[in-house]
């Protein structure tokens, strides 16, 4: 699967440096019965410098899901993202999570 966003961030009141980010995501998964496994690339174009002094930046992100029941799904997820701006400098980003269906 995949999606595009448009990103529009507010950085100052006279509006001369507001951020305009493309993002592009792509999800492959799989599904073992309970257990969902997914990858996450997402790929960032801006007006901005974003990652290693240039205008592009992107994520790599695997999940874990377990779905508990038909209400909730804990997730666990680590991430490879950028630092900087202004460097090539990259660290790993673990996130924990609950998911609510209704």
């Amino acid at each position: 699967a995949g999606r595009y966003r448009y990103d529009y961030a507010r950085k100052t009141a006279n509006y001369s440096d507001d951020e305009k980010t493309n993002r592009f995501d792509t999800y492959i998964g799989y599904l073992f019965d309970e257990l969902k496994l997914e990858y996450n690339f997402t790929w960032m174009d801006s007006d901005q410098i974003k990652f290693d002094n240039k205008k592009t930046n992107y994520e790599h992100n695997v999940a874990l899901a377990w779905k508990l029941n038909k209400s909730f799904t804990p997730y666990v997820e680590v991430g490879n993202v950028a630092v900087r701006n202004n460097t090539d400098e990259r660290q790993t980003r673990y996130r924990v999570g609950l998911q609510y269906h209704f």
